[in-house]
């Protein structure tokens, strides 16, 4: 019945990014349709949810040296189409319900701020932790190389290995 030889046809396949979404968004209202200009912007704001569950996750999960960049993200260039083909159209009810799905994107993106800021601050003070213990440990300031944190920062200049300021009289 089947043909080894044959090799099934595969259509080609892209991951969705901001820019394709933007692109999308920007030219199908300009077209007019504010129906699929509605729809994408709702597969795009989950998307970004998505997107941030990943980011969440891989935040407790993994080390920060590991974590990939997202590659969505809402966005106002998604969003100001829509409300020119509202505004074009004088529709009313799309302006409503961009300014609430707006609002809605602003309100997560504010809590996932402060959520990235706490994981940042604990990360940050794990690798501070960790450089305390070795320093008392060796008396030096040797981050050792199992350290699971990317956070490194230079050690302090002392003052009295610094040349002098002043100028030999």
């Amino acid at each position: 019945d089947s043909n080894p030889s044959v090799v099934p046809y595969i259509p080609p396949t892209a991951v969705p990014n901001t820019t394709t979404y933007h692109f999308l968004i920007k030219w199908i209202s300009k077209a007019g349709k504010a129906t699929l200009a509605r729809h994408y912007l709702l597969q795009a704001m989950e998307l970004d949810r998505a997107e941030d569950r990943r980011l969440r996750s891989d935040c407790l999960l993994k080390p920060p040296g590991e974590i990939l960049a997202p590659h969505f993200g809402v966005n106002r260039t998604m969003i100001l189409p829509i409300f020119a083909e509202a505004n074009r159209d004088k529709n009313m009810e799309l302006l409503r319900w961009v300014l609430v799905k707006t609002q809605r994107v602003l309100r997560r993106k504010r809590a996932d701020l402060r959520y990235y800021t706490e994981i940042e601050e604990g990360w940050k003070a794990e690798t501070q932790a960790a450089r305390t213990e070795t320093i008392e440990a060796t008396g030096s300031l040797e981050v050792s190389p199992t350290s699971t944190t990317s956070f490194t920062t230079p050690p302090a200049v002392s003052t009295t290995d610094a040349p002098s300021a002043q100028a030999p009289s």
